[in-house]
């Protein structure tokens, strides 16, 4: 019996250690603000601002051409600007893609003219820097639009 509940206990611990779920208080603590400042510089226009946090796939995707138009034209003005302070972290997980890690995390935040939340998903690069990879809008409104 001793032995069957020893072997119990080490298969929890050993299983637990596999769990490749990042911690959501720790993705919250640094991802946050970068999201926040990110999406108060697109309500402002200011793609410096909006792109300081980048890693290299959205530096090349996500130009100040694009921003001017994509961002302007299929997110603002769609779902309107992002309303300061209702950023809300839901949901991490890590993610892998081409052989590299990343930490995805699923904000809800309130935009002017979008009736309920919106889903903003980030990918951040599991490195120390934890730049900005992916970002995505998803709300009813946009998937009318832009579907």
């Amino acid at each position: 019996m001793k032995k069957t509940i020893f072997a119990m206990i080490f298969i929890l611990i050993f299983l637990s250690g596999c769990s490749s779920s990042p911690d959501k208080d720790d993705v919250g603590e640094y991802g946050t603000p970068k999201v926040e400042s990110l999406l108060v510089a697109m309500n402002s226009g200011d793609y410096e601002g909006f792109s300081k946090d980048f890693g290299p796939l959205m530096e090349e995707a996500l130009t100040e051409e694009v921003f001017n138009g994509i961002i302007k034209t299929q997110i603002v003005d769609v779902i309107g600007a992002y309303q300061e302070g209702s950023l809300e972290l839901v949901k991490t997980t890590e993610e892998s893609h081409n052989g590299k890690n990343y930490i995805s995390a699923i904000y809800k935040g309130q935009f002017e003219l979008e009736e309920g939340e919106v889903a903003v998903t980030v990918w951040f690069t599991d490195d120390e820097d934890r730049k900005v990879e992916t970002l995505v809008f998803n709300s009813p409104k946009l998937a009318r639009e832009n579907g």
